[in-house]
């Protein structure tokens, strides 16, 4: 969100079209920074296959001037720029892939900063001046904050909440469940607080573990698997 807000402010009379997954629209919709958004379905191969193909004919009508790629690993993306006919092409040049020889300005990929931080290097590498990165809140309406009152019901106390899985793609990052259950034991005994437990509707059975091992999973809320990404920046909000 703050590198759209920084494009923006960069080519006020620019038409700024995002690419994204089609799971990620309802993050996206309605930001006042982009003038449209294409999205690819993954639900399978062949919608994935008709949407890319669209999607690919779509961008070359549109003729787009500079197509920035902040994706660091896949190189579906990087194809789609080269294929669209941008002139102009921004990306990461990660290592031991060979995906940058697309790139018209390739930018290094570095593992020893934020993502965030990578991410603004290529916004600079495409004409951006910023000094730093700066969080912008996820928008969110009262129709979301409202569902999420209503699934925390009359909780006591203040919230904590905790995520404890990291997306499929990176299990290996997790945390051990029993370390987390030891955590929001010592959370609910020492401070009084009250745990509400975050999760995609995958990480369902990783919260699950890591409630019945604690000694104070009555006072333990599990939305896993039961909120969006709007309704997750609520509850965050409210915690």
């Amino acid at each position: 969100l703050p590198i759209f807000r920084l494009f923006r402010e960069r080519y006020p009379e620019a038409r700024i079209s995002l690419l994204t997954l089609e799971r990620n629209r309802p993050l996206l919709e309605g930001n006042e920074d982009l003038d449209e958004i294409w999205t690819v379905g993954d639900t399978g191969a062949f919608r994935l296959v008709g949407s890319l193909l669209r999607t690919l004919f779509g961008l070359r009508r549109a003729k787009i001037d500079l197509f920035v790629d902040f994706e660091q690993f896949a190189r579906t993306s990087t194809l789609v720029g080269f294929l669209i006919g941008a002139p102009q092409r921004v990306g990461l040049k990660t290592p031991k892939q060979g995906r940058f020889v697309l790139y018209t300005a390739p930018v290094r990929y570095r593992e020893d900063q934020h993502m965030s931080g990578t991410f603004l290097d290529v916004a600079r590498c495409a004409g951006v001046e910023a000094d730093g990165y700066r969080p912008l809140p996820v928008p969110y309406g009262t129709a979301e904050a409202d569902r999420v009152g209503a699934l925390l019901g009359d909780s006591p106390g203040r919230l904590v909440a905790v995520h404890v899985g990291s997306g499929d793609n990176f299990i290996g990052r997790r945390w051990p469940p029993e370390n987390f259950a030891r955590l929001l034991d010592r959370l609910v005994s020492e401070t009084g607080v009250t745990p509400v437990l975050t999760g995609t509707d995958g990480e369902r059975p990783l919260v699950r573990d890591v409630v019945s091992r604690m000694r104070e999973a009555k006072r333990t809320i599990d939305l896993s698997g039961r909120l969006g990404l709007r309704e997750l920046a609520a509850l965050i909000d409210r915690s």
